[in-house]
């Protein structure tokens, strides 16, 4: 992922599509700024459903500032303060991670569709699960 002030995007004209691709939008997408999503052929990156629902995550969810809630060398999870929670896994397992929220006894739902309804507890605490190379975006219903 390249960084050029406040824009961010993951491939350009100069360098193709890497072994990372939708890692590296689901970063992209969430992260505050004005991400750039660019494709050397416009009609693979339209039909890609992954991207397609990150860009709908961005535009209905990613709000508010971001708050790092963990991270090591194969899992990040941050918070877009109050409004989403995102875990990006670039390891080859599955990883569960207890993080604290700014939501207390609140059902989150996975925007991703790939995990199931999470609950924070009293104190702000969820556990959440991110998938073998993926992500994870909860939001409040």
């Amino acid at each position: 992922m390249w960084r050029c002030s406040n824009a961010h995007f993951t491939e350009n004209h100069d360098e193709g599509a890497h072994s990372q691709y939708h890692l590296a939008h689901a970063f992209v997408l969430t992260s505050e700024g004005t991400p750039m999503v660019y494709n050397l052929y416009p009609n693979a990156i339209l039909d890609d459903s992954d991207v397609n629902n990150m860009v709908w995550v961005k535009k209905n969810l990613a709000g508010g500032e971001t708050y790092w809630r963990h991270v090591d060398g194969d899992l990040a999870v941050y918070e877009r303060y109050n409004n989403l929670l995102i875990g990006i896994n670039n390891g080859g397992g599955s990883r569960t991670q207890s993080v604290y929220t700014s939501w207390t006894n609140t059902t989150l739902k996975d925007y991703s569709g790939t995990g199931g309804d999470i609950t924070t507890d009293g104190n702000g605490w969820v556990d959440i699960t991110v998938p073998s190379e993926g992500w994870v975006f909860y939001a409040p219903y």
